[in-house]
């Protein structure tokens, strides 16, 4: 059936958007979590661990969309001090800043964890950039908290 008007053209337009979206959040949820390699016994098992993932998923997706569109605001708001020093430090080596820089600042160091080089003529780094460089930032804080618990001056 053709649409009728404008406003069901912008209406099929908008569906198809968020259609996309989904399409990237079970890619996301598939490729980067791996929940069709896993395999438990029990089905409450099964559930528990697609709900947990999909928060990382939507995770990935909302911080992947709000550093494009509102990349200027501060990096706390979405990331603890350990995460936002951590991924600075680390993409960068060198010291962080003392102020909090800019969520984008923090994105484009997590997805060169990922390993987006950011050269000129390179694509924006996606959802799957970013989700990989989430997990070595994760990687990065757990060992972080462990050296602070057992004073291991590292």
């Amino acid at each position: 059936i053709a649409p009728q008007s404008i406003d069901e053209v912008f209406e099929i337009v908008q569906w198809y958007t968020v259609h996309w979206e989904i399409e990237i959040f079970f890619k996301v949820l598939k490729s980067g979590c791996g929940i069709e390699k896993i395999q438990f016994e029990a089905v409450n098992r099964l559930a528990n661990y697609i709900a947990l993932f999909c928060v990382f998923a939507w995770k990935v997706l909302y911080l992947t969309r709000l550093g494009e569109t509102c990349g200027h605001l501060p990096a706390s708001l979405s990331f603890t001090e350990i995460e936002w020093r951590l991924a600075y430090a680390k993409a960068r080596l060198q010291k962080p800043p003392t102020d909090v820089p800019s969520l984008q600042e923090i994105i484009d160091c997590i997805t060169k964890l990922g390993g987006h080089l950011n050269r000129k003529h390179d694509d924006p780094p996606g959802p799957k950039t970013f989700w990989k460089g989430l997990i070595k930032l994760h990687d990065m804080c757990i060992g972080f908290l462990i050296a602070q618990e057992f004073n291991l001056n590292c």
